[in-house]
């Protein structure tokens, strides 16, 4: 399956990239003589006109030969007219140039089609709010239906977050429903470093809102009242005194109301449980949690001239943890399990820094954490720093916890992978789906935005590129065939819309790749063609035969790297 699905993605680039060569040479009245899918012996072919189609053993490439690409041959004048050589400069670079275009056009028609016609989407419905955030302070709540942004309608949550990140510290003006009311509520998004790793230095506007709501999942101090009852970690909380719970706002509301005698009704599954099982306890007609404060630990795992430049961040942490105290004590022991280490691996960079299962991340370098996710973007993002997590233990204990990512795990990070995995945790699942809608995408809409799809690679690409020039990506991040196949496999077990998208990402950097400026490449004839137009006169054979040799040596050396890093990734 994973050679077959890396077979036929390459199949379709290589194919789409040498048929903008084919039909721009057809176009330009440049005679060609062979079509090949592959390189090296042909395994099968047909002629059909002046063109051999031809089907070659390594499915690496392919290749466009077309007649007259040396002008040490004897041609006559009719016989120039077709050769490839003897065409004018800006013919003969429209020919090397529609290799690359090809592969731009594909995205774009892919995702035209997998975007045109109905789409769901996640309505423009706030699910979740991060406590204390912008969103929070201006008086947002959960179900608010946001219409409106600075006065552009808005029909998704994507919408909505796009207008808020471009407009980092400005005002920002939201048109919520409410019910049956309409209201305005100004917000200023808070500037963030973009989620991106490519992206560090960008910063985008964020109000603390998600499409996706917190269930009334719950950890349980083990000294509270409510764990002396029979209540567990990871219980869902489903009624209270006969009010259905369905969020993280309704249950707090309800543990500061508890009538006497109270009825508390909860879901409960273990791994091998295929169905929850659904218990009820009684609560006492009034009961308190006296619990003292446990003072805050530093588990420093860094030099000191490092810890002194993240004395802020460990200021904010222990403020984030000291509060988490406070909120515990307010709701008789009570925490949402949004963090919880689920599953540990043994002998894992979680577990060398002293995470343990049933521990609970709360907040990330400073910063009170939403979802675990912010610990994977962290990683991401920041690979080389040093980070910060506040940490509640098991018995209560909240614990700062400082530390760097060891430069071997970022070598197990590629596409879509599991950060946190990586990292070696799990966390519990307390989230669920948001409302979703469908919508009709036209034409016109679909193009644009495939379009803009296809740019937003294209520069990202350019930017990854340029960061490992810098090395500011390791160079152990390029792959070669095995990692393509590997992808390829990978994206097939996710469906064909996540299949198509690997390949719209593949094509445009095939299409960039085939762009530098190395002979062998169409970039590097591109330049060639430019010499000569700068000089007036074509290149000596020697000349073009020593940049041809210099080409291959280079591609050779890269091809050999990333085949390198292939066999470093399998055996490691």
């Amino acid at each position: 399956m994973e050679i077959l699905a890396g077979i036929i993605l390459l199949g379709v680039l290589v194919t789409f990239h040498e048929l903008g060569h084919f039909l721009f040479a057809k176009w330009l009245g440049v005679r060609v003589l062979v079509f090949s899918v592959g390189f090296g012996p042909k395994l099968f072919g047909f002629k059909k006109g002046e063109t051999e189609y031809r089907l070659s053993a390594i499915p690496l490439g392919g290749y466009v030969r077309m007649f007259g690409e040396s002008l040490s041959e004897n041609l006559s004048a009719e016989e120039k007219r077709m050769s490839f050589m003897h065409q004018a400069i800006w013919r003969k670079s429209l020919i090397a140039f529609a290799g690359p275009l090809f592969n731009f056009i594909l995205p774009i028609v892919l995702f035209f089609f997998l975007l045109v016609g109905a789409e769901q989407v996640f309505a423009p419905k706030i699910g979740t709010l991060a406590e204390g955030g912008v969103a929070e302070k201006a008086g947002l709540l959960p179900d608010d239906l946001i219409v409106a942004v600075s006065g552009t309608p808005v029909e998704t949550f994507t919408q909505v977050a796009d207008i808020i990140a471009a407009h980092p510290n400005e005002d920002v003006l939201l048109t919520v429903k409410r019910g049956s009311e309409t209201q305005n509520i100004k917000v200023r998004p808070e500037a963030k470093i973009s989620n991106n790793p490519l992206e560090k230095d960008h910063s985008v506007g964020r109000i603390g809102i998600m499409p996706a709501i917190e269930l009334p999942v719950v950890v349980v101090t083990k000294d509270s009242p409510l764990a002396a009852l029979g209540l567990r970690d990871l219980d869902t909380i489903k009624r209270i005194g006969g009010h259905d719970i369905e969020s993280k706002p309704a249950l707090f509301a309800a543990l500061l109301d508890l009538g006497p005698n109270s009825i508390m009704e909860v879901e409960r599954k273990s791994p091998e449980q295929k169905l929850a099982e659904r218990i009820s306890f009684t609560l006492p007609a009034a009961f308190a949690y006296h619990a003292a404060e446990k003072p805050v630990q530093e588990k420093g795992l860094l030099a000191p001239e490092e810890m002194k430049g993240l004395a802020e961040q460990v200021l904010k942490t222990k403020t984030i943890l000291h509060q988490d105290m406070v909120e515990r004590k307010k709701h008789l022991g009570l925490a949402f399990a949004n963090g919880f280490v689920s599953e540990l691996t043994k002998d894992s960079v979680a577990s060398r820094i002293g995470l343990s299962l049933k521990d609970r991340i709360i907040a990330v370098d400073g910063e009170k954490t939403v979802t675990a996710v912010q610990l994977s973007q962290a990683i991401i993002n920041n690979p080389k720093s040093p980070h910060i997590i506040g940490v509640v233990k098991d018995d209560g204990t909240p614990l700062v916890i400082a530390f760097t990512i060891p430069e071997a795990l970022m070598d197990h990070v590629g596409l879509d992978t599991d950060v946190l995995a990586v990292f070696g945790i799990k966390t519990a699942s307390v989230f669920k789906a948001g409302e979703v809608i469908t919508r009709h995408v036209g034409v016109l809409e679909a193009f644009s935005r495939a379009c803009s799809q296809t740019v937003d690679i294209a520069w990202l690409t350019v930017k990854s590129i340029w960061l490992m020039i810098k090395r500011e990506v390791p160079a152990s991040q390029i792959g070669g065939p095995i990692m393509l196949f590997d992808v390829a496999q990978q994206a097939a077990k996710k469906g064909l819309s996540y299949y198509i998208f690997i390949m719209c990402l593949l094509s445009v950097n095939l299409g960039l790749l085939n762009l530098l400026p190395i002979p062998a490449l169409d970039g590097g004839h591109l330049l060639l063609f430019g010499i000569e137009a700068v000089q007036r006169k074509p290149l000596t054979e020697r000349t073009r035969a020593m940049a041809t040799q210099i080409g291959i040596a280079i591609l050779l050396s890269i091809m050999a790297f990333a085949i390198w890093n292939d066999l470093a990734r399998l055996f490691r």
